[in-house]
């Protein structure tokens, strides 16, 4: 929405409050004439004769009812990097359309009545100009916090703590603890402080267990007595789903695809069926209780994860990265999406789309727990579903008290009438009863199969309630790759054991912890953001014997820091490559090539640093000129008829693409085909005809050769 726009709809609710509390008072006790009744009622009977004839009339003249003063305002800035999900005034510019859904909208337009109506407040939605890491860090390191709440997106949570930008919630923890309607919004303690909130409700895991029916459906060794499918469902309802069960399950799979290389019985990304093993197995990375990268149930889980590996029962068919451990991603979720596994951790983002495709083969998928180790039981406290973190919420630093504790209850109340209103329920505890079959079904799952349906929707429904007891905080904080390069390389034979590994690195795990628990218990600001470099165009264009600290690569690269502002390239620290340090560079490029012509691709990187110790850096191509060059370019046009379709802009056209120019270079042999530039006034492409245009190319002197070529407008 424009800010005039915005600002129009903040001054009109708040003049009809006022309005409306001004009116409340004035007439409270009125009736609908605007007369004020006494604490007595007075009446008037008229007669037959006009007269009137007044009754009970108090002796004393009654005491005027006081008028209500208004209720005070309260802008809270809410920001976020994507305000067209959190603004429901926003509009498309193009069309003027709402963008957000209806139903949401609507919902959202409730809550805002609502913390009106009872704080006072009206939220301002900001939106992040840039990366928000960069925003957050140097709006409160000038003492001007950008927002007062702060949307951080998954996965900016770790940087955003580490820049100390987040108040400590301690103090208004009891707006949460207080009230069970929004307990689940007060994210865990991390590092022994509350600093973030979650105003999501989750319905699903982030990489759940999904399965598809019809392939098991098909083997016969999965069916009881009778002849049904035993689904994996029906072994979690009745307490038999285990990781010994889900072994015997995947082999009997792989029995019966066995003559079928292209089908698989768990063919997944191991990252995260050993996460999810983990806290099914009674361990975890990091979360509530801590670090548990070493604990014994972790160890158990890992080890249950190899014998699955080790089996050819958990598989990767999709290969990996370069460094021969990381999975490709996303793949996984591809295979099963085809139909090429039967069972996978497929993200929640992709699961509608598997579940969609599916059906269009007449195939239907499924969702179950991740089965449970057989050491603990069924109902066991231990036993949990892994749910990782999405977008959190902060409070910034600079945000006086009493602006932080109102923007946190009018948060609070936003929050749970929002929640309420788009579910058409009175509490949030029956959010989740009332969206769980209307959820599951937007993923796609088979809630209405006639065998298992029912089933399959009892198990989403636990997971749903599952998910605020197995929070898991290592991705946000830093230290999931460490733990995924453990469990990786030891599946992969590239290190020790799982067991071993873990304890030679636990060392860096308690040096993240301790370093973040040192920079949040000082007052200032942290900067770790690095000063964001760029360049300039694709080559830097330099006459031969530029020295690297000349003023000309200021015209070639950007150095922007955050909190410092611009740098000149007068800072700038260059390294040279070669192919050691850069894999697409074939040559060693040194300084002394700044006194001979050539182009030389990807010469040096352009490092930058700010007084916080924060390096940025870009790539620089170079192309060395001769200044006192008087020979004008060699140019070869075609003598062929270059033809270009009707109405095409002709600055878009690119010559030698086009075939209209075989060659450009300079009298030293310099390509400069980025140098053409053709007389666009006797070319016209919104008519049909034939046009001999003049192509002029300038070399880096400007020297210049001019051909002309036959174009056809078709």
């Amino acid at each position: 929405m424009k800010k005039g726009m915005k600002s129009f709809i903040v001054l009109l609710l708040t003049f009809c409050m006022v309005a409306s509390l001004a009116a409340c008072g004035g007439d409270k006790n009125g009736d609908e004439t605007g007369k004020t009744n006494t604490g007595t009622e007075a009446t008037e009977k008229t007669n037959n004769d006009g007269e009137g004839e007044k009754k009970d009339t108090p002796t004393d003249t009654p005491a005027p009812t006081p008028t209500e003063a208004p209720k005070k305002i309260t802008t809270i800035k809410y920001g976020t990097h994507y305000v067209q999900g959190l603004d429901p005034h926003y509009v498309d510019s193009a069309t003027g359309e709402f963008v957000m859904q209806e139903n949401e909208r609507q919902a959202r337009l409730a809550a805002e009545e609502k913390i009106l109506e009872e704080l006072g407040v009206v939220f301002e939605y900001v939106q992040f100009d840039g990366n928000t890491t960069e925003v957050l860090l140097q709006s409160v390191f000038a003492g001007d916090p950008v927002c007062d709440i702060a949307v951080l997106w998954g996965g900016s949570e770790y940087t955003v703590l580490s820049q100390n930008v987040c108040q400590k919630l301690d103090d208004y923890a009891y707006i949460f603890q207080n009230d069970p309607e929004v307990s689940w919004m007060l994210d865990d303690k991390l590092f022994g402080h509350y600093y973030l909130l979650s105003d999501v409700v989750r319905y699903m895991q982030r990489w759940p267990l999904v399965y598809n029916i019809s392939m098991i459906e098909a083997v016969d060794s999965l069916k009881d007595a009778s002849g049904n499918t035993i689904y994996p469902n029906t072994l979690f309802d009745e307490g038999k789903w285990t990781w010994s069960t889900f072994k015997d399950y995947l082999e009997k799979i792989n029995a019966y695809y066995a003559n079928d290389n292209d089908i698989h019985a768990y063919d997944t990304d191991f990252r995260f069926a050993a996460y999810s093993a983990a806290y099914a197995g009674g361990g975890g990375i990091y979360g509530a209780d801590g670090l548990m990268v070493n604990t014994e149930n972790t160890k158990k889980a890992m080890a249950y994860i190899k014998e699955l590996w080790n089996a050819g029962l958990l598989t990767e068919s999709f290969g990996t990265y370069d460094d021969g451990w990381t999975p490709v991603w996303t793949e996984n979720c591809t295979q099963f999406r085809e139909g090429r596994t039967v069972f996978t951790d497929c993200g929640d983002w992709l699961v509608g789309w598997a579940g969609s495709v599916a059906s269009e083969r007449g195939e239907s998928i499924g969702i179950v727990p991740w089965p449970r180790a057989d050491y603990l039981d069924a109902d066991s406290e231990d036993y949990r579903q892994v749910i990782t973190m999405n977008d959190s919420l902060c409070l910034l630093k600079g945000v006086d008290k009493e602006t932080s504790e109102l923007a946190l209850k009018a948060l609070a109340l936003f929050t749970k009438t929002y929640q309420c209103e788009l579910a058409g329920v009175d509490t949030m505890d029956e959010v989740k009863e009332a969206n769980g079959a209307k959820q599951a079904a937007s993923y796609n799952l088979d809630i209405f199969n006639e065998n298992v349906g029912e089933s399959i929707l009892n198990s989403f429904i636990y997971i749903t309630n599952q998910l605020p007891n197995g929070g898991d905080y290592s991705e946000l904080l830093g230290m999931r790759v460490l733990w995924e390069e453990a469990i990786g390389k030891d599946l992969h034979g590239l290190g020790s054991s799982y067991d071993v590994a873990i304890e030679e690195i636990y060392g860096k795990f308690d040096e993240k912890i301790s370093s973040m628990v040192e920079i949040l218990s000082k007052e200032g600001v942290n900067d770790t953001a690095a000063p964001t470099v760029s360049k300039i165009g694709d080559w830097a264009v330099i006459p031969v014997g530029t020295d690297i600290k000349d003023p000309i690569w200021n015209n070639f690269i950007s150095a922007i820091d955050g909190v410092e502002g611009t740098y000149d390239t007068s800072k700038m620290e260059p390294e040279f490559n070669s192919p050691e340090t850069d894999s697409k560079v074939t040559q060693t490029y040194t300084p002394d090539m700044f006194n001979v012509v050539g182009q030389y691709n990807r010469m040096f990187k352009a490092y930058f640093s700010d007084s916080a110790g924060n390096r940025g850096y870009c790539t620089i191509s170079v192309i060395v000129y001769d200044p006192n060059n008087k020979t004008a370019p060699t140019v070869k046009a075609s003598t062929e008829t270059v033809f270009i379709a009707r109405d095409t802009d002709v600055a878009s056209i690119n010559w030698v693409e086009a075939g209209a120019i075989t060659e450009a270079k300079d009298a030293d042999g310099l390509d400069i085909s980025a140098n053409i530039k053709p007389d666009a006034s006797v070319l016209d492409t919104t008519t049909v005809g034939t046009y001999q245009v003049p192509i002029t190319v300038t070399d880096y002197v400007g020297n210049t050769t001019t051909v002309t070529v036959t174009v056809e407008v078709y």
